[in-house]
Formats: structure tokens, sequence, C-alpha cells
């Protein structure tokens, strides 16, 4: 775990882990169905024990989000 601030704490649900090499892929649930998307680290990933079904709280800094338009996104007025 993190011993930074926890700014932006989401609690969320361990969908699926994707290790390739020495990246991992995580995909995480959050309470209202949106996914949550990380590339990281392996040895970070198996430190923190993220494996398909554990609770996990995930702490999101401000200057990292990005927020992505997704399928059900309105068509913006040009």
């Amino acid at each position: 775990p993190s011993k930074g601030e926890r700014e932006n704490p989401i609690p969320a649900l361990v969908s699926e882990v994707v290790t390739l090499g020495g990246r991992t892929l995580v995909t995480l649930r959050v309470a209202h169905g949106d996914r949550l998307r990380f590339d990281m680290a392996t040895h970070a990933a198996r430190r923190n024990h993220l494996v398909p079904g554990a609770m996990v709280t995930v702490s999101l800094l401000a200057a990292g989000i990005h927020i992505m338009p997704g399928a059900h996104a309105p068509a913006r007025a040009e």
C-alpha cells in the first residue's frame, strides 16, 4: 500500500489482472459499475496482492485523472 496522502479515495473490486512481463494491467470495478484500468509494475501488483476478487481502495491523484468519453457519452455540438 502507498504511504502517500490519500487523495480521492475510491473503493473497488479487482476484476481482472493481466501480467505482461514487468508490467501488469489491472481492471477495477467501482460501486456504480464503471471500470478503472491501470498499468503498473508487476512487482507492485504482487506486493499489493492485486488478484481478481480482492477489494481495494485506490487513491486517485487529481493531476493523474484523465476523463475519456464512454460508449454512452452524448455527441458534442460543434
